[in-house]
């Protein structure tokens, strides 16, 4: 899965993948982001919303093992 996530990521834009890790790896809040990169928070809005589908789309093959993996471990 990691590995489809991360060819996922590859495939996005880099901006919207730049918005992707700084809000997911760093923690950073849409404000914060927007502010470091110079763009609107609509902007980055944006970005993660179209890498949030891309996961979706590319990952929704692996929807019904996670959903039982986090099932099992509650």
């Amino acid at each position: 899965i990691q590995k489809k996530v991360e060819a996922t990521l590859d495939s996005i834009s880099p901006k919207v993948k730049q918005v992707f890790v700084l809000s997911r790896n760093e923690g950073l809040k849409y404000k914060e982001i927007a502010e470091k990169l110079g763009v609107s928070v609509k902007t980055v809005e944006t970005h993660m919303s179209t890498a949030l589908k891309a996961l979706r789309e590319n990952l929704k093959e692996y929807l019904t093992v996670l959903l039982l993996i986090f099932i099992n471990s509650q």
